[in-house]
């Protein structure tokens, strides 16, 4: 479900959908390379199926993961209650890229609004797993 579309929908919201798109600003060049870069993303949803919707499509598909993954979750600390197993890891790596790495993406907003379970979830797992998190970006 999360892990499947995550992996489509989020290359086209880094790389394919921004203007100018985000690959420029990873890549520090604008090159005809970078350009493949995007084309390649884009190519590979299309095969995929993915692309083949518009955009509002697409972010609806992916918001409606999040909102059954929010609704699993529920007011429990973790999918399976109160202590973390490997979904949780699998989880919060599609989630934690929606909350601190798509700035203004509507995945973020959501998690900041609707789906706020799954924010207070994402710091949960960062708190106790990765307590040099902040550290750790800034090297």
């Amino acid at each position: 479900m999360l892990e499947e579309r995550w992996f489509w929908c989020m290359p086209l919201w880094r790389f394919v959908w921004p203007q100018p798109p985000l690959y420029k600003a990873v890549f520090q060049k604008k090159t005809y390379d970078n350009y493949k870069f995007g084309q390649r993303y884009k190519n590979r949803a299309m095969l995929n199926g993915i692309n083949q919707f518009e955009k509002p499509q697409v972010i609806s598909f992916m918001l409606d993961d999040m909102r059954a993954v929010s609704k699993i979750l529920g007011d429990k600390q973790f999918l399976l209650g109160s202590k973390p197993c490997q979904d949780d890891c699998a989880v919060f790596g599609q989630l934690a890229q929606a909350l601190w790495a798509l700035v203004d993406s509507p995945y973020e907003k959501f998690m900041h609004n609707e789906g706020s379970n799954l924010k207070e979830y994402c710091f949960r797992m960062k708190e106790r797993f990765w307590k040099d998190w902040d550290a750790s970006l800034l090297h």
